[in-house]
């Protein structure tokens, strides 16, 4: 297997701005599966290694501490868990509360 050093040339921190980029032919980029499908479908996006181990991208929710947590935070964070297919991981002290 060979090395490379690559110099990217161009950084978003804009999703969509990326997705349009890589769209139109601009270059290679990593990104999320969640929110590429339709152009993975199309054919307007393709998985170039498909073999190479993905990386994790961290999703932080942070909220006020509260005793009751309000029921949109709590829909929003099951809604995330259910897209993703993974569970939160919770502070101890909000583990114990939902125990």
């Amino acid at each position: 297997m060979a090395e490379y050093l690559l110099r990217p040339l161009l950084f978003r921190n804009d999703v969509g701005t990326l997705h349009g980029l890589l769209r139109a032919g601009t270059g290679i980029g990593q990104v999320m599966e969640l929110g590429v499908e339709p152009y993975l479908a199309d054919g307007s996006l393709v998985v170039l290694f498909p073999q190479w181990c993905d990386e994790r991208f961290p999703l932080y929710a942070l909220y006020p501490h509260r005793q009751l947590r309000p029921v949109k935070v709590g829909a929003f964070l099951d809604f995330v868990s259910a897209l993703t297919g993974t569970q939160p991981l919770l502070s101890p002290a909000a583990a114990k509360r939902r125990r």
